[in-house]
């Protein structure tokens, strides 16, 4: 008789989106979750002036973001916005192929995209 072989299962982080006016949108790790791990940072950003929010005149438009300190990894955020959706399913991607400030520096997107607004994740830190 064979063994049977067992693995855990393994559930990528969901991107949440609540489709209000304007959007809030949760990925990962929450910053309610974070406030008592010291090896996690939380950041509150306001995004109105990145690209795609001033164009949109997008002026409610806020990032909090919680990076781990060693790798200053994101690995988790909430966004407030028109295009909440958006900004949480790229920063799922980041956050489940554990992209870094360098690794994201490395890429070149297509500009002016939201895509590109990433950028200010890091240069704003």
């Amino acid at each position: 008789m064979q063994k049977s072989v067992q693995f855990p299962i393994k559930y990528p982080t969901p991107a949440l989106t609540v489709f209000s006016i304007p959007k809030l949108g949760q990925v990962g790790i929450s910053t309610q979750q974070a406030t008592n791990k010291p090896e996690l940072e939380v950041k509150t950003m306001d995004i109105k002036n990145w690209q795609t929010y001033a164009r949109n005149g997008d002026d409610l438009a806020q990032l909090k973001i919680i990076f781990n300190k060693g790798s200053q990894q994101i690995v988790g955020a909430e966004v407030l916005s028109q295009d909440a959706d958006q900004l949480v399913d790229y920063l799922s991607l980041l956050i489940q192929q554990h992209v870094s400030a360098n690794d994201l520096q490395q890429q070149l997107f297509a500009y002016p995209s939201q895509a590109s607004d990433l950028y200010g994740i890091w240069q704003s830190k």
